[in-house]
């Protein structure tokens, strides 16, 4: 990745993603957030998602783990107060981290992409790859 930092915010499915598989571009997303390397942005509706789903029995987290990654994000993650956008999508869980994202600028990375609006700041992991 480039030096320069890139403002994101992670879908819930790429939290998930990242820790259910060290070889993934999830993954090394979230690392180069907890590494300092890019930032994250969120608000609490973000980080209540964030821990809810992260305690899902079906996927057997460590509750280690899962304080470990909020911690981070809360200690090096930007919390912000997003403003109510009037727009309806097809989950409206998502369209807190669409808010989010339009109020801070960041590129906002998630695994289902045809949930969101076709713009520019909303890419799947891969493409944030490429975007690079």
């Amino acid at each position: 990745m480039r030096q320069s930092k890139y403002v994101l915010v992670l879908d819930t499915n790429i939290i998930v993603s990242a820790l259910l598989s060290a070889n993934s571009k999830p993954y090394l997303i979230l690392q180069s957030v907890l590494s300092g390397e890019n930032v994250i942005v969120y608000d609490n509706r973000i980080i209540e998602e964030y821990n809810a789903v992260l305690h899902y029995k079906k996927f057997k987290f460590k509750e280690s783990d899962i304080s470990d990654v909020l911690n981070l994000i809360l200690r090096d993650g930007i919390l912000v107060n997003a403003p109510s956008i009037d727009i309806t999508f097809k989950d409206p869980d998502d369209l807190k981290l669409y808010e989010v994202a339009k109020v801070t600028g960041a590129l906002l990375i998630t695994g289902n992409i045809k949930d969101y609006p076709n713009e520019e700041i909303i890419m799947t992991p891969a493409d944030f790859y490429h975007f690079l």
